[in-house]
C-alpha cells in the first residue's frame, strides 16, 4: 500500500522505491499472501490515469518508463507493452499561462473501445503516440480479433479523441 504524493501527481502501487538522489520511483505490484500479484501501481496526475504493471518516473523530467499499461482516453482503451510518458509545459505568449501536455509514445499497443482486460476487438499497432484528450496518432496497424491478426492493414492513422462536452 505504498503512496507517494507530488504537486498534483499521486501514485500508489503495492511496492515502491524512491531513489532521492535522482528524483525518480520505481513502482510495481505486490505478491499477496495467496501467491497472486496485486497492487498494481495507478498514475494519477490531472487528466492523465493509467494503471500498469511496473513504472519508473522521474520527478525532475517528469518523464517515466510504463511497462504493460492500460489507460483510457475518452471512450477508448488503450493497452501498450511499454510506454514511455513524457509531460511537456509550455508557456502561451500572449497570456504568459503555462500549458501542460502528457504525451504516451508507446510500443505493440492495442486501443479498443472493449473494456475487457483481454480484449475481443482493436487496431494493434507498432508505435503508437498519445496526445492527452487530443488525438491518437499510430503507425502501422492491423485489426485484431479475438487475439487473431486479420490481413486488414492500416498504414497510419489519426483518431482524435478530444471532449465533446468542453468543446476541445
Amino acid at each position: 500500500n505504498a503512496q507517494v504524493k507530488y504537486e498534483t501527481m499521486e501514485l500508489t502501487a503495492g511496492f515502491m522505491i524512491l531513489d532521492w538522489s535522482t528524483n525518480e520511483v520505481s513502482a510495481e505490484g505486490f505478491i499477496d499472501s495467496t501467491g497472486n500479484l496485486g497492487q498494481f501501481p495507478k498514475f494519477k496526475d490531472g487528466e492523465q490515469d493509467f494503471t500498469a504493471k511496473r513504472m519508473r518516473y522521474n520527478f525532475d523530467t517528469q518523464k517515466g518508463i510504463i511497462y504493460e499499461v492500460s489507460s483510457t482516453q475518452q471512450n477508448l482503451y488503450v493497452i501498450g507493452a511499454k510506454s514511455k510518458l513524457v509531460r511537456t509545459e509550455t508557456t502561451v505568449a500572449d497570456t504568459d499561462s503555462i500549458v501542460t501536455e502528457d504525451v504516451i509514445y508507446s510500443e505493440d499497443a492495442i486501443f479498443t473501445t472493449c473494456n475487457h482486460p483481454q480484449p475481443h476487438f482493436g487496431i494493434r499497432s507498432t508505435k503508437q503516440k498519445i496526445i492527452s484528450n487530443k488525438m491518437i496518432v499510430i503507425g502501422p496497424s492491423r485489426l485484431e480479433v479475438a487475439g487473431i491478426p486479420t490481413p486488414l492493414y492500416i498504414p497510419f492513422g489519426f483518431f482524435p479523441i478530444s471532449d465533446i462536452e468542453t468543446g476541445g
